[in-house]
């Protein structure tokens, strides 16, 4: 597992937009996650052909990005688990799959937590995630 401090955080809501941003360092060096979706695409029709590009990504500064890409998510305490695909593990080596966001502050928690379920539930069902804790 990778444990992260959480030093620098952003929530972008610009609908139907939504991302938020996590990362160990507010300047270069270190490493960061971005969790997006597009709201427009969250009436899922059973049978329907969707493409893959219509659910929540995850990104990074590197330019890795997964479709879908997530397991579980789980707060405990103020850290944030996420266990990711083996595509993610792959494309943006993580090692053993799962990092910990040690959120820096309770304040945060609120608005963060709200956009990260409301990413989260966007798009293909296949790709929705545990969630718990929040």
């Amino acid at each position: 597992m990778i444990e992260l401090r959480i030093v620098d955080f952003e929530v972008a809501e610009h609908p139907p937009i939504i991302m938020v941003g996590l990362a160990e360092a507010v300047e270069d060096g270190g490493r960061d996650f971005v969790f997006q979706c597009d709201l427009r695409n969250n009436d899922y029709q059973e049978g329907s052909n969707w493409r893959e590009g219509e659910s929540y990504c995850v990104t990074n500064s590197d330019g890795a990005v997964v479709y879908g890409g997530i397991r579980s998510v789980c707060l405990d305490r103020r850290v944030l688990y996420v266990t990711f695909t083996e595509e993610v593990v792959t494309e943006m080596p993580i090692s053993g799959g799962e990092v910990a966001f040690h959120l820096p502050c309770e304040a945060m928690e609120g608005r963060l937590l709200g956009c990260m379920r409301d990413i989260l539930r966007c798009g293909r069902p296949e790709y929705e995630p545990t969630i718990s804790g929040f």
